[in-house]
């Protein structure tokens, strides 16, 4: 009976989390979009341009845009890390320095090869997370909505959440053209922040006291 209480809390929830699906934060749209907008944007102002050339441009905006998007909203959250000028200027000098050796190299390889570094290396660091739950490093990251001893279920998933991109965007590596590679990489912010939404949801809900 207890099984069922929960199992029927989480289709609830996960009902009412499609329901939102069909209205967006603008925000996490906007990157994916300045993609597929530079892609399309770019060879009708550059006829001549070479395809690596507008995928470079497409990719690099809209990685400059996610990671704004990110910081921004730790800054938003007040996480202490991110209300200091020094973080965000090493962010954004790294941020500048990456984008300006994929537009140097001009090579699309380089830049869907930066995505599985990016996901191998959150795997990682969800995975030594698991050792230590509950410092403050998890803190930040799942903020209020999850407790101290959710964390541990929720580096889980995000770790192989992340191991399932990377092998997703390896398959597409081998097997996808550029711009169907360009599409993919527009949604997978949309499709991993309600995955996130879901893992935040089943781990307070395996938390929850069953109802009699």
């Amino acid at each position: 009976m207890a099984l069922m209480n929960r199992l029927h809390r989480l289709l609830r929830r996960l009902a009412l989390m499609v329901a939102n699906l069909s209205h967006p934060n603008p925000s996490i749209l906007g990157p994916g979009a300045l993609a597929l907008g530079l892609w399309l944007l770019v060879p009708m102002v550059q006829p001549d341009a070479p395809q690596a050339w507008t995928f470079t441009i497409a990719f690099c905006a809209s990685l400059a845009a996610l990671i704004g998007r990110r910081c921004y909203g730790h800054y938003i959250a007040g996480h202490t890390a991110f209300q200091s000028w020094t973080t965000l200027l090493t962010i954004a000098a790294a941020l500048l320095a990456l984008t300006t050796v994929l537009l140097w190299k001009q090579d699309i390889l380089w830049c869907q090869r930066l995505v599985s570094v990016q996901m191998c290396f959150l795997a990682i660091i969800h995975l030594l997370w698991l050792r230590r739950p509950d410092d403050a490093d998890t803190a930040w990251v799942w903020g209020p909505l999850a407790r101290p001893e959710q964390h541990r279920l929720l580096s889980a998933g995000t770790a192989v959440l992340a191991l399932m991109a990377l092998l997703l965007n390896e398959t597409m590596i081998r097997f996808a053209s550029p711009m169907d590679w360009i599409v993919a990489w527009a949604i997978c912010p949309v499709v991993l922040h309600y995955a996130n939404v879901l893992m935040i949801q089943i781990a307070i809900l395996s938390d929850e006291p069953a109802s009699r």
